[in-house]
């Protein structure tokens, strides 16, 4: 049973030795790992896209701008790259020698890109990529009533207090005294962004199914937070469909998934000053 002090400590800690820019956990990265990055986004709008057609136009269209977007960066994402040809040789190329480590680079970015269009999705103005941002929903309850038969999950639920209360000009303050980013089952405001995000949440899972969840050659030691970050996964696809609480989301992302992956793969984290 983890102790509520060990939590609050856990926390602060994570927070105050690292020091981030608004990009939350940065890990090193290259331009292989930003190319197979925007493969798999331009897919998922593609994908969707394709879906969509006929039976809803409207939500195709969505998707399909955001794919030419995409099509665009990736198509200059290499200056090197001039033509059709130039650019295929590069794709297979990245495809073919990509690694653990730079598929690990890419599932830890399209979890951003979860976060990112799920708070689109339901209008909500909060990074939640942004790992600072843990300081507005960190304990901050007495914990001298916590019994040790109180489950963590209860325990960590009940510390959460109503974050940026003194912000402007932001939506995060309701007109009835509720804050958003803790309550569940938001109003869906932006459907072609929330397809997005539980897509590219279910792409995580098919990624790490093949190419990262391999105990060959692997630690034994990491065979649990391995099996850890399968569940995790699945409950942050779970999370994103039942539209569960941004504060609850942000939690499992920054707490559980990219510590555990930072861990398991080596990731390093890129220092950045504020």
């Amino acid at each position: 049973m983890i102790k509520p002090y060990l939590f609050i400590i856990t926390v602060v800690f994570i927070l105050s030795s690292q020091h981030f820019s608004a990009f939350g956990h940065s890990f090193e990265s290259d331009d292989s790992v930003y190319l197979l990055t925007l493969i798999e986004k331009t897919q998922t709008e593609l994908e969707l896209a394709n879906k969509n057609y006929p039976s809803n136009v409207t939500l195709s269209m969505d998707h399909s701008d955001d794919a030419a977007r995409l099509v665009y960066e990736t198509f200059y994402a290499d200056e090197d790259v001039a033509n059709d040809g130039e650019f295929t040789k590069r794709y297979n190329q990245e495809l073919s020698k990509a690694n653990i480590t730079s598929n690990a680079l890419v599932v830890v970015t399209l979890v951003d890109e979860v976060l990112r269009n799920y708070v689109d999705s339901i209008d909500l103005n909060f990074d939640l990529t942004n790992m600072s941002n843990l300081l507005y929903i960190i304990p901050t309850k007495s914990t001298n009533n916590i019994t040790n038969n109180e489950s963590i999950d209860r325990l960590e639920s009940s510390f959460f207090v109503d974050p940026l209360n003194n912000l402007e000009n932001s939506n995060v303050n309701s007109n009835d005294g509720k804050n958003p980013l803790f309550l569940s089952n938001h109003t869906i405001m932006n459907y072609a962004k929330h397809e997005t995000a539980k897509t590219i949440a279910m792409k995580i899972n098919t990624l790490f199914q093949l190419y990262l969840k391999s105990f060959i050659g692997m630690d034994k030691t990491k065979l649990n937070d391995v099996s850890k970050l399968e569940d995790d996964f699945y409950k942050l696809y779970s999370m994103i469909n039942k539209n569960s609480s941004p504060a609850e989301i942000m939690k499992k992302v920054h707490i559980d998934i990219q510590p555990t992956m930072q861990k398991v793969y080596n990731l390093k984290i890129k220092m950045q000053q504020t």
